[in-house]
C-alpha cells in the first residue's frame, strides 16, 4: 500500500510543480541504462534490476510465436520437414 501511496504522491506533486516532473523524467531517463548496463554486467542484483525496468521502466518479459500453421496441414508439415532432414 505504501507503494501506491507513494506514487501517486508523485504523481499530484508533478502535476502542480512542472519542474519536479521535469525532474522525474530525467531521473527515469538514467535511471534505464543505468540499470540494464550494471544488471547485466552483474554489479546490481539482476532480479532487482529487472523488478525495477518492469514496473518504472514499462519494460515487461514477453513470448512471440514466430510460426504459426494450420492445423489441418499439419501432418504435410512433418512430413516435408522429416523427408528434407533425410536427404541431407
Amino acid at each position: 500500500m505504501l507503494i501506491n501511496d507513494s506514487k501517486q504522491a508523485l504523481h499530484n506533486w508533478s502535476k502542480k510543480n512542472p519542474e519536479f516532473l521535469d525532474a522525474l523524467q530525467y531521473i527515469k531517463s538514467k535511471q534505464k541504462p543505468l540499470l540494464l548496463v550494471h544488471g547485466l554486467a552483474g554489479d546490481y542484483n539482476p532480479t532487482f534490476a529487472k523488478l525495477i525496468l518492469s514496473s518504472d521502466q514499462n519494460m515487461r518479459e514477453h513470448r512471440e510465436k514466430t510460426h504459426k500453421f494450420p492445423r489441418d496441414g499439419e501432418r504435410e508439415l512433418v512430413d516435408q520437414l522429416l523427408g528434407e532432414s533425410e536427404n541431407q
